[in-house]
């Protein structure tokens, strides 16, 4: 149970039984909410396939959805521990397989549509999850039930509870908006009133945020909800416009015809000689050099990779130690990221940060190209090698393509032949990464945060992974100890036992955290994003200027 004030959830997991104790209201930690002024005009690129469904929600819709709509937890902007949302208390038994929730008293939907219910919670987890559910988040909604409906148990009107087939660490996090997959809750009785084409084509829900208009296209209307239960929005009104040029969103914000809008980070500097201002969210993406063939048993083990050297791993990690120290950090964050991040330690998802699965010990490789032409000759290469560098550019994170391009200059600088591809992240080289086709391959990619590491592993390092960027046995040992492991602090030190073993035996190469960018116009006071999201979020905390 996460207690407001207390210890985090995770550390009362051992207990038996927990006792339900009421959280206070989110809004009076933030504050008195300011009067209500006038419009706030957003800008992004897409709004996805804006059908306001939680069934049908896979990227950008969840903007909207979750503006409309509340999540049952919620995360703290600035450290990302879990508060309460629509769920005021929450327990878990002993084994960490039988999760009790209770739902806030007095919670009513939009327009008169009544009081939320754990039949609500019910009707909006049955949809997610149904065969016909393309949702984002259905894969982890329905592991949680084991994809049987029966093990989502109504105790009463505001109680329900959750029978797990396995250890789910992280399912009250995957219940908050801390992470985009997170579903809000939708009306039961109003579906069933409407019918479903008009109730995902006019949301009503118990969110800050009324839908008020939706031309297709083009924007998306919404009006505030006067004295929200948990966060009444400083403008009376919010209109998310799609400009899918970020020329275009700079001229509008420089004209003041729009007041927010997510540009990166290489306008950052033509943005603030136009006078405006920006707002960083730290840590949205870890990018780093991975090393293509690391599959031991596998049939694509690229045994004789100058990097591997399976027949004198010795060698292989010299080569990997050389390919780390030949990258220069803090130009590729000052000029390719325009001081939108920092320098990192560690690779995959050890996000730099004030994150407990951190180690203050994973300090920053130096630049020293000198030392790595030397450690290649230690390694038996000598004259360099040649290897083949996909580059791509991946969905949100443009950046990502032009660090390559850098990272390519600094091998060859050391006497590596690099033969750049470009080429299609989707489908193109992630169908590469499935096949675990990446022998002779270097590359950079990047990842989104997450909050247990375990998470990133069992996606994409582990021999059963939807994707491969390494096979190690280690590595598999740890992410299975860490995905059952109920004490947070002794998952946090496993955690960190990996990154520990990562680190030293460079399985890949940590280059840079990468910040996501706002730019605001005059209009815009404060604005609390959470840490390390880069989406489009907490909108009704956003402030007018003063």
């Amino acid at each position: 149970m996460s207690r407001l004030g207390g210890p985090s959830w995770e550390g009362l997991l051992l207990a038996v039984a927990l006792l339900a104790v009421p959280f206070p209201r989110i809004s009076a930690l933030q504050g008195a909410p300011p009067p209500l002024q006038g419009a706030l005009m957003i800008g992004v690129r897409t709004l996805g396939t804006e059908v306001w469904d939680e069934a049908k929600a896979s990227g950008a819709e969840k903007e909207i959805l979750q503006m409309v709509g509340d999540t049952l937890l919620r995360m703290d902007p600035a450290t990302r521990e879990l508060r309460p949302g629509l769920v005021e208390s929450w327990q878990v038994s002993s084994d960490g397989r039988t999760w009790t929730f209770s739902l806030r008293a007095d919670i009513r939907f939009h327009d008169g549509w009544g009081p939320l219910t754990a039949e609500d919670v019910k009707f909006t987890w049955a949809r997610v999850i149904s065969k016909e559910s393309v949702a984002l988040g259905a894969g982890i909604l329905r592991e949680a039930v084991n994809g049987n409906m029966e093990n989502f148990e109504i105790v009463n009107a505001r109680q329900f509870r959750i029978r797990t087939p396995s250890i789910q660490i992280d399912l009250p996090l995957n219940l908050s908006n801390g992470v985009l997959q997170a579903f809000t809750i939708q009306s039961r009785r109003y579906f069933g009133a409407v019918g479903e084409e008009r109730a995902v084509t006019h949301p009503v829900g118990t969110g800050p945020f009324r839908l008020a208009s939706h031309v297709r296209g083009q924007q998306v209307t919404l009006e505030a909800v006067a004295s929200h239960w948990r966060q009444t929005p400083g403008f009376k009104t919010v209109v998310v416009r799609i400009i899918r040029e970020e020329a275009a969103m700079l001229a509008e914000l420089q004209s003041s015809t729009l007041d927010l809008a997510p540009l990166s980070v290489s306008l950052k500097r033509e943005a603030q000689r136009a006078g405006l201002h920006s707002s960083s969210v730290p840590s949205t993406a870890n990018a780093y050099v991975v090393f293509g063939g690391m599959y031991p048993g596998h049939q694509n083990y690229d045994r004789n990779a100058p990097w591997i050297q399976a027949e004198n791993p010795a060698k292989g990690r010299l080569v990997r130690e050389a390919l780390t120290l030949a990258i220069a950090r803090r130009a590729i964050v000052e000029r390719i990221l325009s001081g939108e991040g920092q320098p990192a330690g560690a690779p995959f998802s050890f996000i730099p940060g004030p994150f407990r699965f951190n180690d203050p010990n994973w300090k920053v490789p130096p630049y020293d190209p000198a030392r790595a032409k030397r450690l290649l000759a230690e390694g038996g290469y000598p004259s360099g090698f040649t290897m083949d560098m996909p580059i791509y550019p991946l969905a949100g994170r443009p950046e990502v393509e032009d660090i390559a391009h850098a990272v390519a200059d600094m091998y060859e600088m050391i006497g590596i032949r690099v033969n750049r591809i470009p080429m299609e992240y989707r489908p193109t080289f992630r169908a590469r990464l499935a096949a675990r086709a990446t022998k002779g391959m270097v590359f950079v990619n990047a990842n989104t945060f997450y909050d247990e590491p375990a998470a990133f592993f069992r996606v994409a390092g582990a021999p059963e992974a939807t994707l491969a960027f390494i096979h190690d046995a280690r590595v598999s040992a740890t992410v299975k100890s860490l995905s059952g492991e109920l004490d947070t602090e002794k998952r946090m030190a496993l955690a960190r036992e990996l990154g520990n073993y990562i680190v030293r035996e460079r399985l890949a190469a940590p280059i840079a955290s990468m910040s996501g960018m706002w730019i605001m116009g005059k209009k815009v006071g404060k604005v609390q994003f959470i840490t390390s999201m880069a989406t489009l979020n907490s909108v009704e905390y956003i402030t007018p200027a003063r």
